[in-house]
């Protein structure tokens, strides 16, 4: 395909395997509406009008996703521009200096992150995520919680889709929300269930980053009521 057909999207858009933490938390029929709207969404930038708060969390995560696969595969097409017309120049006009950036570029992009496609599935093959440093941020920062002694398989699936679903907020900000909020930590009295499982679960972070434990001027004695319903468990 040359440069003045080449799409500005790719016919495809990733599936990755730790979505299936933000699936679990769907009906079979929310998981159904959540893909039709991605397919929308990744096809025809559109933007579906979603009622089901659940399903409107889950959409806004997945489709920023799409939205950062989608701008480097553009990147990565205007490299292969650029690539091409250079190997297009005439040999004899090429010079050491030029030949020279060419090599540092070609190896600067060999360090860059790489996706390979098999079937309709993504592989990131970075290297390996660092999940202990992780587990050190928290037990640094939430000093009263309960310590993480074990780091399990299940752990680490939440671990990795939890950047996913915090955006543009770093992990250890995260964490110093938490440590900040004085119901979370148990400091009002109210409740000391919060543990490091509970603010990775997804339906508890979303609330968690939206403010909803946030600590209040006014002095409270019963829990207010955004906080009733609340599964601590």
């Amino acid at each position: 395909m040359n440069e003045t057909t080449e799409p500005k999207k790719p016919p495809y858009f990733c599936c990755y395997l730790d979505s299936e933490t933000i699936l679990q938390h769907l009906s079979d029929e929310q998981a159904g509406k959540l893909w039709k709207m991605l397919l929308i969404y990744a096809s025809r930038d559109e933007k579906p009008d979603i009622t089901d708060p659940v399903v409107s969390m889950a959409f806004d995560v997945m489709a920023q996703q799409i939205d950062r696969d989608f701008k480097k595969y553009q990147e990565k097409c205007d490299r292969n521009r650029a690539n091409a017309y250079q190997r297009k120049r005439p040999l004899a006009t090429a010079t050491n200096g030029s030949q020279k950036k060419e090599k540092e570029k070609k190896e600067e992009e060999e360090k860059e992150k790489y996706i390979y496609h098999n079937m309709s599935t993504c592989v990131d093959v970075r290297n390996a995520f660092d999940y202990q440093s992780v587990v050190n941020s928290f037990n640094s920062i939430c000093v009263s919680l309960p310590k993480v002694q074990k780091l399990t398989d299940t752990r680490k699936k939440k671990i990795k889709s939890l950047q996913h679903l915090l955006g543009d907020i770093t992990i250890d900000e995260y964490f110093k929300k938490v440590e900040s909020s004085d119901f979370l930590t148990g400091r009002t009295g109210n409740w000391n269930g919060c543990t490091f499982d509970w603010i990775l679960k997804p339906e508890n972070l979303t609330k968690i980053i939206e403010g909803n434990y946030d600590n209040k001027q006014q002095q409270r004695q019963d829990i207010p009521q955004y906080i009733q319903g609340v599964d601590y468990f």
